[in-house]
């Protein structure tokens, strides 16, 4: 969909959220919501008011607010309509698809008003700034999912069509499809082995008796037990069904009765009955293993029946719905900032990028290793980073299991994620942790004791984490000594354990041989005496090599052997010398294993950037 070519929208009108009638000064005449031209012209019109009125000496502030309230009410009803206008047919399978024009719309504000020269500046701004993981990208090991409101949408969409749905359908009616083979291979095995177990036993005249009761007995079992377990739980209900379970019964007993005959005082008998008994469990196990793929099979279709009803304006209003979600969130980002809301850019400005995120993400997960190590993330997954065309603070959406960061953030990203990060951990403290997160910074902070209003013990955790998150993690002493020991003991990573790569914290013992087993493997198969030897003969890049041995390095002291961590991250410092978290996690390791640490924390002191590392290893260096 094109911003510069938008069609008549749907009759409903953007969904206004409370506060909004408020906001609508005395003269403002607001747009209708089928003119998406109107809407355009009307934006452009309301930021080129607010330029000249910038340019003014006296600028009335009450009407500069009212232009900044217009401009962001239609940028959202222009968005409402491009939103709705990506499903402008009758079919609703396609994917919603916004073309460059209408993405940079709908994603950062940039609705190229033409009003100033900055605007080629933000754009430039984005096109560098990286890509979005999308709907259904992948995301490395460790990382948070970054999305952008397009792919909001997209999600949305797929949501409402039932994909998500569809998809666990499909895996376990797979699951079902291979267990039934196993179960069908399985009794073919065992029929097989009892067969021979049979011929070697049994004269020739008794194996041919013996094998006509087992070819009779394979031919009515699975019926037999389809009877008798119906009957076992809850009686058959028909009269003909009743009469042939009774029929089966005593043919089976017939049956069984001749192969015991058969195999009385025969050598090895029991071993032949033993295959028999794992026969019937086996035929149990299949019965079941199709039914689970008879219930996938029934689910299948009451789903294909239920997206069949869907229809284009549901799906239309759907899309709809999740626009206005993400601007009712977007004002509360504003408000946990204490400003208004605002939805594109007005000036020259420094928009949040999917580039910007990632480098956020992953400052925040080195000073807070743990944040997806809970339950409601092995439950629901990690969560989303969204990024909202918006200004403000950023904010958790318990809805979704969504960061919202929006593209203005008046303090920088890092500080609004964290800001989003912490009422997460506020969350997961609250559902799954009986508030212990929160009822210890009360209890073991000094200075929050006398604190009884949990509102307001929240409010000053939020403070101290974006501190701990901004200047802390940058190596700037700014929290009292007992609210930093607090966090060091409750948010941080541990000071004495090597720093972890992202890809490899939170593996179980497991994961951990599995990881080690694939990286020696590569070790291995380069062939080189010493670490160095890799780089000279040209094998591998320095980085790589380095890399390559200090992740080994790490598995090892997961699996506690240290002397392997030892030679793993010297190797990686004699690679590259300037590799710095394999200098601190040298030290540590050489601490634990009581041999000297100083000249490798001096090392890493000299090497690496003032940060929360840089403090911890001269605490460990004087000790």
């Amino acid at each position: 969909m094109s911003i510069e070519r938008l069609a008549p929208a749907e009759a409903d009108p953007p969904v206004l959220e409370p506060g909004d009638a408020a906001e609508v000064a005395p003269g403002d005449t607001p747009t209708a919501a089928g003119d998406p031209a109107a809407l355009r012209e009307e934006l452009s019109a309301t930021v080129e008011g607010l330029w000249a009125l910038r340019g003014m000496a006296e600028a009335d502030p009450e009407e500069l607010a009212r232009l900044r309230g217009q401009a962001d009410r239609s940028a959202w009803d222009l968005r409402l309509s491009l939103v709705r206008e990506a499903l402008a047919g009758e079919s609703i399978t396609d994917r919603p698809s916004f073309d460059a024009p209408a993405s940079l719309a709908l994603d950062y504000g940039l609705f190229a008003l033409g009003v100033g020269d900055w605007e080629e500046d933000l754009l430039d701004a984005v096109r560098s700034g990286g890509r979005s993981d999308g709907a259904d990208g992948e995301t490395p090991a460790g990382a948070l999912p970054v999305l952008l409101l397009t792919d909001v949408v997209d999600l949305a969409h797929r949501e409402f069509l039932r994909a998500p749905a569809w998809r666990e359908l499909a895996r376990r009616r797979t699951d079902a499809e291979r267990r039934v083979a196993a179960c069908e291979r399985m009794r073919e095995t065992l029929r097989t082995s009892r067969d021979r177990l049979a011929s070697w036993r049994l004269p020739a005249r008794a194996l041919a008796e013996v094998c006509e009761g087992y070819r009779g007995l394979d031919r009515v079992v699975e019926t037999f037990i389809v009877y008798d377990r119906e009957n076992a739980t809850g009686g058959i209900a028909s009269r003909e069904r009743r009469l042939a379970y009774v029929r089966l019964k005593a043919e089976v007993a017939a049956l069984r009765e001749r192969l015991d005959r058969a195999w009385k005082r025969v050598e090895g008998a029991q071993r032949v009955q033993a295959l028999e008994g794992r026969i019937e469990r086996n035929v149990v196990d299949l019965l079941e293993a199709r039914a689970a793929l008879e219930k996938v099979d029934v689910e299948r279709e009451a789903l294909q029946a239920e997206i069949a009803a869907l229809s284009p304006v549901d799906a239309r209003r759907n899309l709809a719905d999740t626009a206005n979600h993400l601007r009712l969130l977007v004002r509360m980002c504003a408000q946990r900032a204490r400003g208004r809301p605002v939805s594109l850019p007005l000036g020259p400005s420094t928009l949040t990028t999917p580039a910007t995120v990632r480098e956020a993400v992953d400052r925040l997960l080195a000073i807070d290793p743990d944040l997806c190590d809970n339950p409601l993330a092995r439950r629901v997954g990690v969560p989303r980073v969204v990024i909202c065309p918006g200004w403000g603070a950023g904010i958790y959406d318990f809805t979704r299991n969504a960061l919202v960061v929006p593209t203005l953030c008046p303090r920088g990203v890092l500080e609004s994620l964290a800001s989003a990060v912490i009422m997460y951990r506020d969350d997961v403290d609250g559902q799954f942790n009986e508030r212990r997160l929160i009822n210890s910074y009360g209890s073991e902070v000094p200075d929050n004791k006398a604190v009884r209003s949990r509102k307001e013990l929240r409010e000053r955790l939020t403070r101290d984490y974006l501190v701990w998150a901004t200047k802390e993690a940058a190596g700037y002493a700014i929290l009292t000594k007992e609210t930093r020991a607090w966090f060091e003991r409750n948010i941080a990573p541990k000071k004495r354990d090597p720093i972890f790569p992202r890809a490899l914290r939170g593996l179980t013992l497991v994961r951990a041989r599995e990881e080690l087993d694939r990286r020696e493997a590569a070790l291995r198969d380069l062939g080189a005496e010493r670490a160095v030897e890799l780089v000279d003969a040209g094998r591998m890049g320095r980085a790589d090599a380095a890399r390559l041995y200090y992740e080994a390095g790490v598995l090892r002291w997961c699996l506690d052997r240290l002397d392997g961590a030892e030679e793993a991250f010297a190797a990686a410092t004699e690679v590259d010398p300037d590799f710095v978290d394999a200098w601190y996690s040298l030290g540590v390791t050489h601490k634990k294993l009581g041999v000297r640490s100083q000249q490798d924390f001096q090392e890493f002191l000299q090497r690496a950037p003032q940060s929360w590392w840089t403090s911890k290893a001269r605490e460990l260096a004087s000790r």
